[in-house]
């Protein structure tokens, strides 16, 4: 027979030093416990009804941690209590602890051994008490939404045996809004109120928990507009339609802007998150020898200018070269026009930039095995101008033949911040003029992304750049800073911390000229304070990007 365990029957269980204690004091003797505190009430009881001792005759230690060891004791005498009506457990041997372990084990309290006498952390005390009882005797008092504990979502290990606690009205938590703080270690103050909750029905507390609200943002990355959508910490959100965009379709949502992790909406919102919209070119069937422009967008950037064209119906493309005034080798119609063509083999001239997740030494120990089965390869490193360092692999000599190929490959792998671009070239020795150029822009167009994004002004780049700017702008002025008849200056005056670079260039008129730079975009905007005429500092319409004057 089952039997509910009173303040009056659970004299057996010692918490901490197990020494049998039954005394109804008036007051505690604990000299450490004052009667403000918040466990006052937990100690005195549990400490009348023999829950609990002190560590001595007047010191409780409040504060002191329990081990795993006494959790496991106290829980498996505890369970023997509620199922026979008496405590026969005692200690084990060779360690005193084996017993309590080795009878949780077999009630189902625990499936696992811990560190015995390491200090109990609170998510770990409760995974253990939580099943020191059954069910019945732990019916539900509160009704807690899943997620609502602040810092216990549903994937914690220890999720089910704290919110059943808290269902209980066992625990309550550290704050008004019901924090846990599952790591922190289990305090002998916070022992006496778990134990008093446990055996005495009347003394569990209600509550009612409110949870954190969470936004998830939408960028849609150039797509129509995506409302944000508010949301229950550890609750889900609802998936919205797919964002339109001319010319694209839509491919996803994605947690990061790389578009590496795509989101999974059936996951949990812990924090505020961004969520990118992934979109793909829409195919446009179109027809032999029709020519066009276009402006595509890499990343968010829409910075690359390409010339498409259309030839054995596949589109092909090559960049704008004027974009970065480059001279272009050959016109687009001539018969030795070089595209890259969606089918490497279609023409025989084609250059092909791919993007892999994988990194930059495992795409070169690939290649590199392929290509060396029918080539002499060479394997170098070289810098490109806007890139950087890049692993260039040449293929044009024929293995054992000592003679030069007819096509030449060359294989350039670019690291990025999330795998690498591999270019490759192929080409006829009769096409080769003009086409190593092209191919080192297509690299550097292509990389430029992920060097831009982590490319940033130094505060000396910037004081050059300015110093280059005026110059240019007043072709006079070299003259006036060499004869040293006016003072002439330039000097960064912004600190480190700074979210802009401010040069500040004192010009001969009097003037000074103080340029604010986006130490990213290199955009500034300019401001004037002559003395004597303007008191303060006065907006001018003059506007640059340093990045220009970067040599």
């Amino acid at each position: 027979m089952k039997r509910k365990i009173t303040g009056v029957v659970i004299s057996v269980l010692m918490v901490i030093t197990m020494i049998p204690s039954f005394t109804l004091a008036a007051e505690l003797p604990f000299t450490d416990v004052d009667s403000s505190a918040w466990f006052y009430s937990d100690v005195k009881s549990a400490f009348e009804t023999g829950l609990v001792n002190g560590m001595t005759d007047t010191t409780f230690e409040p504060e002191s941690n329990m081990t795993y060891a006494q959790a496991v004791k106290l829980a498996a005498c505890m369970n023997q209590k509620y199922s026979t009506g008496s405590v026969t457990l005692k200690n084990g041997s060779p360690d005193w602890w084996d017993s309590y372990a080795a009878y949780a084990k077999e009630k189902g309290i625990i499936s696992k051994d811990y560190d015995w006498n390491s200090n109990a952390t609170r998510a770990g005390y409760v995974e253990i008490f939580a099943k020191a009882l059954p069910d019945e005797a732990l019916k539900e008092k509160n009704h807690i939404t899943d997620g609502y504990i602040p810092d216990v979502g549903m994937t914690h290990p220890q999720s089910e045996a704290i919110y059943k606690l808290y269902r209980a009205g066992v625990l309550t938590g550290t704050d008004d809004q019901g924090t846990f703080d599952p790591n922190n270690n289990i305090r002998r103050c916070e022992v006496a109120a778990i134990l008093i909750r446990m055996m005495d029905e009347s003394a569990r507390k209600e509550l009612t928990l409110e949870p954190a609200m969470k936004k998830v943002v939408f960028d849609s990355t150039g797509g129509s507009a995506v409302e944000t959508q508010q949301v229950a910490q550890y609750g889900k959100i609802v998936k919205p339609a797919d964002p339109a965009r001319e010319g694209y379709i839509f491919a996803g949502w994605y947690s990061d802007r790389g578009l590496t992790a795509a989101f999974d909406f059936d996951s949990r919102i812990s924090e505020d998150q961004y969520l990118y919209a992934k979109w793909k070119k829409a195919e446009i069937k179109r027809q032999n020898g029709e020519r066009f422009e276009d402006v595509i967008t890499i990343e968010g950037m829409e910075e690359t200018v390409r010339y498409e064209h259309v030839r054995n119906e596949k589109i092909g493309f090559e960049i704008d070269y004027d974009y970065e005034k480059f001279r272009r080798q050959s016109a687009p119609d001539s018969e030795r026009f070089i595209s890259r063509y969606d089918e490497s083999g279609d023409p025989q001239n084609y250059l092909e930039v791919k993007h892999t997740a994988d990194s930059a030494d495992t795409v070169s120990a690939l290649v590199s095995e392929v290509l060396s089965r029918d080539y002499e390869i060479i394997t170098e490193s070289i810098m490109l101008d806007r890139a950087g360092e890049c692993i260039r692999i040449d293929a044009s000599e024929v293995k054992g033949g000592g003679r030069t190929s007819e096509v030449f490959q060359t294989v350039y792998i670019i690291p990025a911040a999330d795998g690498c671009y591999v270019a490759t070239e192929r080409y006829v020795a009769e096409d080769a003029d003009g086409f190593g150029r092209r191919l080192s822009y297509m690299m550097n167009t292509f990389s430029v992304i992920d060097s831009q994004r982590e490319k940033k002004l130094s505060n000396e780049q910037a004081l050059m750049a300015i110093e280059k700017y005026c110059y240019l702008k007043n072709p006079d002025l070299k003259d006036i800073v060499e004869a040293k008849e006016y003072p002439v200056s330039w000097g960064v005056i912004s600190m480190d911390q700074d979210p802009e670079i401010v040069v500040l260039f004192r010009s001969y008129t009097g003037a000074e000229v103080r340029y604010y730079i986006d130490p990213v975009s290199g955009d500034t905007h300019v401001t004037e304070l002559v003395s004597g005429i303007t008191s303060e500092e006065v907006p001018t319409d003059e506007r640059l990007n340093v990045w220009d004057y970067i040599d």
